[in-house]
């Protein structure tokens, strides 16, 4: 009885795993400049993550985080970023419906 209660604070919902892409700076200044790109220890993941009481992730990795810069005459011309990402929609018996962002 005391782990069927415990469960009863899961949370219903859907999650959407992906790659977002972030930038800054002119990409249209880029030519000349130098391109390098590090890449992070973290992987990438895509998938989904479904919750109902116990939750059931179904994600896999694909490769590295990233950030790449441009670089011209020692100024940072261009810059993406790119990490893994959570968007989602849940309800909690204890707590209200909503959008999720984990």
């Amino acid at each position: 009885m005391v782990v069927i209660v415990s469960q009863l604070t899961g949370c219903v919902g859907l999650d959407i795993v992906h790659s977002q892409k972030t930038y800054s700076g002119d990409p249209a200044k880029t030519e000349g400049a130098t391109k390098t790109t590090y890449y992070r220890s973290d992987y990438k993941w895509i998938g989904l993550y479904l919750s109902f009481i116990i939750p059931i992730p179904l994600i896999i990795p694909y490769g590295k985080e990233s950030q790449t810069l441009w670089i011209k005459n020692q100024e940072l011309i261009y810059q993406e970023d790119i990490k893994t990402t959570t968007t989602g929609y849940g309800c909690s018996i204890w707590m209200e419906c909503g959008e999720l962002i984990t």
